[in-house]
């Protein structure tokens, strides 16, 4: 009798081991993306088709677009900080920023801060970012 609730549990355990593998998210087409964003109150971005340059940082950083298991992200290795009470980017490692699509067009989602403080980037003309 024991023996074999030995084997069932051995035979369970194993059997709960054995998960589905899932893909690492795939790099996509970043053409309906690219643009200028600007949020209220937020400094704006441009994503061009190798990298994302932020306001006040003319070089930019690369970054990929991707689409994990749930919707489509844009990895950067940008954080969204609040500093002295304003909203800015900082270089850090990957942070993962859900990109929306809307009939308006795409929508960046980004959080500041350790507040979560959420900014919408609306895609807009190039003209409201350099000018």
């Amino acid at each position: 009798m024991i023996s074999r609730i030995a084997y069932c549990l051995i035979f369970a355990m194993l059997a709960g081991s054995c998960s589905p593998s899932f893909p690492e998210p795939s790099a996509q087409d970043p053409s309906p993306i690219l643009g200028c964003y600007v949020a209220p109150d937020a400094p704006w971005f441009v994503i061009d088709a190798s990298t994302v340059k932020f306001a006040g940082d003319g070089k930019g950083v690369s970054y990929r677009y991707e689409l994990p298991k749930v919707g489509t992200v844009l990895r950067v290795p940008m954080d969204a900080a609040i500093v002295d009470g304003r909203l800015i980017f900082t270089p850090s490692e990957d942070r993962f920023y859900r990109v929306l699509h809307t009939s308006a067009g795409p929508v960046v989602r980004v959080a500041f801060g350790k507040e979560g403080l959420l900014r919408d980037y609306q895609h807009k003309s190039l003209d409201e970012c350099t000018g």
